[in-house]
């Protein structure tokens, strides 16, 4: 078991796989994935556990709520939004980093977030490092970990590490969707940053 805190959320990772049943995308039909789980908890009452699915005969990875066990309303958005999806090149899970913030609604949606962001979110710790720290091979823009990113992608943030590493995806997701949740993104947020 593999345990830490990013921003506000306690972050347990734990061992093994199990299965899950869902539709990799809407409309692809039910499979049964295997979901490497991570229990989020944070101190406002918020309980849930996340699997990192791998689905059978596709490529990458997907991040969503496994299990809601409880926690303030703001949260429950997760279990229908938030979906964190990883491609993998070469045995390594890249992924563009966005965040849950308020941006033109009054509920979260995913939206571009920058380090800055992601490190005022981790109580301004160098979230790259901290990632680095756990296995990440890189973090960046998302042109500089996948060099096929469509064009109005390119800029946007974005991380690589080795295949089953469910730590890094586990705190870049806790901040991202967590943690942009506890701390209103959008709403609150430093001004300038990178």
């Amino acid at each position: 078991m593999n345990s830490f805190t990013v921003g506000h959320v306690d972050v347990t990772i734990l061992e093994g796989a199990t299965d899950f049943i869902g539709e990799p995308e809407r409309g692809a039909g039910e499979l049964t994935g295997s979901a490497q789980l991570a229990n989020m908890r944070t101190p406002d009452g918020l309980e849930m556990t996340v699997g990192v699915i791998t689905w059978p005969g596709r490529d990458g990875a997907d991040v969503r709520v496994i299990d809601f066990e409880e926690g303030p309303e703001p949260y429950t958005r997760l279990i229908r939004a938030g979906t964190m999806n990883m491609k993998t090149i070469n045995g390594e899970w890249v992924a563009r980093v966005t965040a849950m913030k308020i941006n033109g609604k009054p509920w979260p949606t995913g939206n571009r977030v920058t380090w800055g962001e992601i490190d005022w979110l981790n109580k301004g710790v160098d979230t790259k490092a901290f990632l680095i720290s756990l296995g990440a091979t890189h973090t960046g823009t998302y042109l500089e970990v996948y060099p096929g990113a469509a064009p109005a992608q390119r800029g946007d943030s974005g991380l690589k590490c080795p295949v089953g590493n469910v730590a890094v995806i586990a705190a870049i997701y806790a901040l991202t969707r967590v943690e942009a949740i506890t701390q209103q993104l959008g709403v609150n947020s430093p001004k300038a940053i990178d």
